[in-house]
């Protein structure tokens, strides 16, 4: 089977829940998808290459009030990733981590995770193992969908 070619961009200043999300992802990056992590501040043009790439089919934003400030720094790519979206040639999934206000760009549109779980809305705290057990869940079911499994 194929793996999914996904990217996970996030902040530096969210490095302590990238890894705890990506210890989490073991299990989907084994059998699912293969999985790049790109730090939006000291993103690089072959980075950026790959995130427009159509090879990258899923793109996951760990969404923070520094990760959406950070987004500026990618302004220029954003028309044509939001293309990509509005062509359902790329898929986005926003994990919200902390609670703050709209990045004022597309990812704001697609539904964020965690969906309302025990209250939460957010992570919150990256020790947080069953939010993140349930934000996987939803990144699986989503991956199941793109691969055709049930």
């Amino acid at each position: 089977m194929n793996k999914i070619n996904t990217i996970v961009l996030y902040t530096n200043s969210d490095k302590a829940f990238q890894k705890k999300f990506d210890n989490h992802l073991r299990m989907i990056k084994m059998k699912l998808a293969d999985v790049t992590y790109i730090e939006v501040e000291n993103i690089t043009k072959e980075e950026t290459a790959n995130l427009l790439s159509s090879d990258t089919k899923l793109v996951i934003f760990l969404s923070s009030a520094e990760a959406n400030n950070g987004l500026d720094t990618i302004a220029n790519i954003m028309p044509d990733l939001e293309q990509q979206y509005i062509n359902e040639s790329k898929r986005f999934i926003v994990v919200r981590l902390t609670s703050c206000e709209g990045s004022g760009y597309f990812l704001d549109r697609p539904h964020g995770l965690p969906n309302i779980i025990n209250g939460a809305k957010y992570v919150g705290n990256p020790e947080d193992n069953t939010i993140w057990t349930h934000v996987c869940t939803g990144i699986r079911g989503v991956l199941n969908r793109m691969l055709g499994i049930s």
